[in-house]
């Protein structure tokens, strides 16, 4: 039997989920003219349509494109070759890759908006498998469409509008970020963004487990920043060798120990290193014993993620804490 394979994953796209107009209200024929494009970190383009939706050209961008699953033939035997079942795996990672990558950006765009708008907005849901788009460009013009294949609905009434200055800041965060702290800002952006998300919908022992991830990560890079910086090779006072690297990375320091030695090397300050261990403490407490995690706890971990970040980036991240509703 002759089962077909698959193409190469399209472009993917989200939509912005408050009514909002990219650029200003447009005419009815303008509806999805593009109103705003740049060019993302590792070669993504990026364009927004006047409608609201943001497309990732991922097809562009060397890092991001491909997930082709190739045709077979089913042997005998009915067990899908290798090959086969490994480009389905790989092209399954590739779409979560994907998707970190654009939760990144919702985070820098949110905070792009406080910054650049000064305004708040509510925490659309992350992107993830049950949500996405796809998009196809023919002609010059771009249609947005359901991975089903179904066209997307848009809200029929608008007020909101986003300034191109707004995804012009939004690049400048991520770019900023990256060159930084590396290609795991990416991932510790999209942390802080469901830990928004998870805020906004009262789940807040998620919220604080993913600012807390993020905050260890964040301890990691100055951790991994200080030894860089002392080491003989860098212009430092002692040499960190191989041998000598695995042993601060193991497990005898911990983010307790770790930070306490940022401290003290003057790498975060004494409110930074208390607000760590009140953070960690809540964290502890609830792993080991599903102690209640209130919504200010989670609301001072995820503020203390975005500056930390903030800091080591050298640029201003903020986080959208709203609830949707209260009981």
């Amino acid at each position: 039997m002759r089962e077909s394979g698959k193409p190469t994953l399209n472009a993917f796209a989200l939509l912005i989920q408050r009514p909002t107009w990219i650029g200003g209200k447009p005419e009815p024929a303008d509806l999805t003219k593009i109103a705003w494009q740049g060019e993302g970190i590792y070669d993504v383009p990026i364009v927004a349509l006047r409608d609201g939706s943001i497309i990732f050209e991922f097809t562009k961008a060397e890092a991001y494109k491909g997930g082709e699953i190739p045709a077979y033939t089913l042997p005998r035997n009915r067990k899908v070759p290798k090959e086969v079942t490994n480009a389905n795996r790989d092209r399954v990672n590739l779409a979560y890759k994907r998707f970190v990558y654009m939760n990144a950006f919702l985070q820098a765009f949110n905070s792009g908006l406080s910054t650049i708008q000064k305004r708040g907005t509510f925490v659309q849901e992350p992107v993830d498998p049950t949500n996405y788009f796809t998009a196809d460009k023919t002609d010059g013009a771009w249609s947005v469409f359901f991975d089903r294949g179904r066209e997307i609905n848009y809200p029929p009434k608008r007020s909101d509008n986003v300034e191109a200055g707004t995804l012009d800041h939004t690049l400048e965060l991520l770019e900023k970020f990256d060159y930084e702290i590396g290609d795991q800002s990416l991932i510790i952006l999209a942390l802080i963004y469901t830990a928004c998300y998870q805020y906004r919908k009262h789940q807040f022992s998620s919220a604080h487990l993913n600012a807390w991830a993020a905050v260890e990560s964040m301890i990691n890079v100055n951790w991994l920043n200080l030894q860089k910086k002392i080491d003989i090779k860098h212009g430092g006072h002692t040499l960190i060798s191989k041998k000598r690297r695995n042993l601060l990375g193991g497990r005898d320091y911990t983010a307790s120990i770790v930070s306490q030695i940022l401290s003290i090397c003057d790498v975060i300050n004494d409110e930074t290193l208390d607000r760590v261990d009140k953070a960690r403490k809540k964290r502890n407490e609830f792993a080991h014993g599903l102690t209640t995690i209130e919504a200010d706890d989670a609301g001072k971990a995820i503020r203390l993620a975005t500056d930390m970040i903030s800091e080591v980036a050298g640029i201003r991240v903020t986080s959208q804490l709203s609830t949707s509703f209260w009981i």
